[in-house]
């Protein structure tokens, strides 16, 4: 295997298109929602769990970003 270094993807949350901030946590939202109910069902619930943590996680983060820079997200 080879080994890889760190990437980061940035995406401007603070400028005037809502549209970023309404389809990445939307997005993030229905993955969680997804991966909660397919733990539910028995398929992979570990992964799914700490799947679905990992997005409401990403969610939390850009709401408090937003929220400490003085802008709340909203949808379209």
């Amino acid at each position: 295997m080879t080994e890889t270094t760190p990437r980061l993807v940035a995406f401007d949350l603070m400028s005037e298109d809502p549209d970023y901030y309404f389809v990445l946590t939307t997005a993030l939202g229905d993955f969680a929602a997804q991966a909660r109910a397919e733990a539910r069902d028995g398929i992979n619930p570990e992964s799914n769990i700490r799947w679905a943590e990992t997005a409401e996680d990403a969610i939390y983060r850009i709401e408090t970003a937003l929220a400490r820079n003085g802008k709340a997200g909203s949808a379209p």
